[in-house]
């Protein structure tokens, strides 16, 4: 038997097949490994990096926060200081009344001169709300305000304003100044303030420290937030004392418009008002307090990070960072997310983004609501930012804080990490694939010689036998497909057995040159025999009610394969049989009837059965008769096989065997005449067949030469 091992070089598609969906299973469940951990490590990545930015945010906006609201809180208290000291009390009592009393005019020429002074100095005044003032409207009606302006701004001999302390026109006013300015100059020194003004009780500037053109006129005529400064002072007035009220930035014509704010608190000699004193705060220093003077990235907000701070109008109160940094590309992105020349245009006529970039954004919006914003939103240029926002003190001047940076920054170390797994993800990948195919391979294996075994048991190979290959599914599989080759060959020697002993049978009734084509299922046979001699067999004697016949029935298998042997030593082949008769013919699929076989045959075969049942004790003999000629033989029926031969020679061969004795071989004429010299041939007479008809018949006995 055939053993198949290991070592078999047959490739089968099964066993490919099979090696590609394990490995195509194995790379599945890799790659979907690798996906479901690089998602969830970028989700959590994600969620923790944008955690700990808007911390960081907070961190870094809450510190702004309360360093803007300390910063202002400070300058409040300087404020109230300084209203509160002695000496700027009795300055502001002083100058008041030297104020009141100035009634000074200005010759011909100073009053050309102040003019020539505003039309060189605020001809060109641009305000950034789009305000304009003409000279005429700004050059003053009071002669009191003309002669004082002349004095300490028009004719005034230093670039710093400031640095003047006696005008040298011999005033009042002068004097007074002369005494009081550098006890101020000293109080405001080092000071962040942009100009420290002293108002009297109706409102009229009477001292400014950097000799502005608010001097000796009202602060709120030349302000665009004139109405907020008046509502302020009117405020003071119902204020405890020493209490500070700021007014919100806006751009001051006395400062060249300038953005400031105004810090205002009023003065008292004991319980009564003798005036206010206004301290003014150019923009520039919140914003470096905001940007700690640029140093963002210092501070924790990489590349693109801000704090900024937006007023109650939705406008910046502090500079955006891109315009400090670039300012054309500044103007480029504004541009390009859609804010038009009332934007870009200003940002670059005024060298400023307060009061001139709107910030319509979510964080903003729920600032001003005083809730708190955490997360992502648009920053004012539309760009994906993670941002957090808070209002902040005082909420007079309902500010909101916003820090925020743009998510590219913030998750750009991500998508490095992603952009890093993914090339990674390839490698492994490639590495998967090359081990699951070697995987599926090892452990596949076993099941190349399961495959190759089963497909030679279907070519019909039933040889195949596989060793033990271990205590595994493949060895069981293996051990069962033995057992079911073992069944199959068992079941096909039984199969070859049973068709051999059908074959048999089928001879013994059916010719042995129809068998093949009775047992492929034809069953309607017919063939001309020409030319042919008919040996028919007749068992004679007694049969003692039927016994000997079940004898032959019992002995069927003998007596056939006896005859057959004798037949074909003959060339006689079997045509039919039943239980007393046997019909053979010679001759058959040659050109001549073979008489001398079919004589021959008869003798033999007849003696050899009487012999074999005289053995038995049975008083039985076999009759032999022979005739020649044309005939048909046929096969016919389905559920029952009969045979039967049509012709002549097979009613005159019956008939012979019949009416000849045991052991008596009887011929007809033509057999009886092609026999010849060389055989014993008598013609018998007086015979008659079953019917009563004579017979012409001729008994032969033996070959009496060679």
């Amino acid at each position: 038997m055939t053993t198949v091992n290991d070592s078999s070089t047959s490739t089968r598609s099964t066993g490919r097949k099979a090696r590609t969906d394990v490995a195509r299973a194995l790379i599945l469940a890799a790659v979907a490994s690798l996906v479901l951990i690089g998602s969830f490590n970028f989700y959590q990545g994600r969620k923790f990096l944008v955690g700990e930015v808007e911390a960081q945010l907070q961190d870094v906006g809450g510190a702004k926060a309360a360093r803007i609201e300390r910063g202002i809180a400070d300058l409040s208290k300087v404020a109230e200081s300084l209203a509160a000291s002695p000496t700027m009390t009795e300055a502001l009592v002083e100058f008041s009344a030297a104020f009141g009393a100035t009634d000074e005019q200005l010759t011909s020429a100073q009053e050309q001169e102040l003019a020539t002074f505003y039309d060189e100095s605020l001809a060109d005044l641009d305000l950034v709300d789009g305000s304009s003032f003409s000279v005429s409207d700004l050059y003053p009606t009071s002669s009191r305000t003309q002669y004082l302006q002349y004095w300490y701004i028009a004719s005034n001999p230093y670039e710093d304003r400031a640095e003047l302390v006696d005008a040298g026109d011999g005033s009042l006013y002068s004097q007074v100044h002369a005494t009081y300015h550098p006890a101020i100059q000293q109080l405001n020194s080092g000071g962040v303030a942009s100009d420290v003004a002293l108002l009297d009780v109706n409102g009229d500037v009477v001292y400014t420290f950097e000799k502005r053109i608010d001097l000796a006129r009202s602060l709120a005529s030349l302000s665009l937030s004139g109405e907020s400064i008046s509502e302020a002072i009117t405020k003071l007035q119902a204020s405890p004392a020493g209490e500070a009220v700021l007014v919100d930035f806006a751009s001051y014509v006395s400062a060249g418009g300038a953005i400031e704010m105004w810090i205002i608190t009023l003065v008292r000699d004991g319980d009564e008002v003798v005036g206010a004193l206004a301290v003014s705060i150019p923009n520039s220093v919140l914003t470096d307090l905001v940007t700690s003077h640029g140093m963002w990235e210092e501070t924790g907000l990489g590349e693109t990070g801000e704090v900024y701070l937006v007023g109650e109008d939705g406008f910046l109160r502090t500079e955006s960072r891109l315009f400090l940094e670039d300012p054309d590309a500044y103007l480029a992105e504004a541009a390009d997310v859609g804010f038009g020349p009332e934007v870009t245009e200003k940002a670059a006529r005024f060298g400023t983004t307060v009061l001139i970039q709107p910030v319509d954004t979510e964080p903003v919006s729920v600032a001003q609501e005083g809730d708190q914003f955490s997360g992502g939103a648009s920053s004012y240029l539309a760009k994906r930012s993670l941002a957090v926002s808070s209002p902040i003190e005082p909420s007079s001047l309902r500010w909101v804080v916003v820090t925020e940076i743009q998510q590219s920054e913030v998750f750009a170390p991500l998508y490095s990490y992603l952009s890093r797994l993914v090339v990674a993800g390839v490698v492994v990948s490639i590495l998967v694939v090359i081990l699951a195919l070697a995987a599926a391979r090892w452990l596949l294996r076993p099941i190349d010689p399961i495959v190759e075994a089963a497909s030679r048991v279907g070519d019909g190979d039933l040889s195949v036998e596989l060793p033990d290959a271990g205590r595994d599914e493949f060895a069981y599989l293996s051990g069962q497909l033995n057992l079911f080759v073992e069944e199959l060959a068992r079941r096909a020697a039984e199969v070859r057995a049973t068709e051999a002993e059908t074959s048999e049978l089928l001879a013994s009734v059916v010719p042995r040159r129809l068998v093949e084509r009775v047992m492929a299922g034809n069953r309607d046979i017919a063939e001309t025999m020409s030319n042919a001699s008919l040996i028919a067999f007749t068992v004679k004697g007694s049969t003692d009610n039927l016994g000997n016949l079940e004898f032959l029935a019992e002995q069927n298998v003998e007596v056939m394969s006896g005859l057959a042997s004798i037949a074909d030593q003959h060339g006689a082949e079997q045509l039919s049989s039943s239980a007393v008769t046997l019909l053979y013919a010679t001759g058959l699929g040659v050109d001549e009837p073979r008489i001398e076989d079919a004589v021959e045959f008869g003798i033999r075969a007849s003696s050899w059965l009487t012999d074999l049942l005289s053995e038995q004790g049975y008083m039985l003999g076999v009759s032999v008769g022979i005739a020649s000629g044309d005939m048909v033989a046929g096969v016919m029926g389905t559920e029952r096989l009969t045979v039967d031969v049509i012709g002549a020679p097979r009613q005159i061969a019956g008939s012979l065997s019949q009416a000849a004795d045991q052991r008596q071989v009887l011929v007809d004429a033509e057999v009886a005449s092609r026999l010849g010299e060389s055989w014993a041939v008598e013609r018998v007479s007086d015979l008659e067949d079953v019917g009563g008809s004579p017979i012409d018949a001729w008994t032969v006995t033996k070959r009496i030469s060679v």
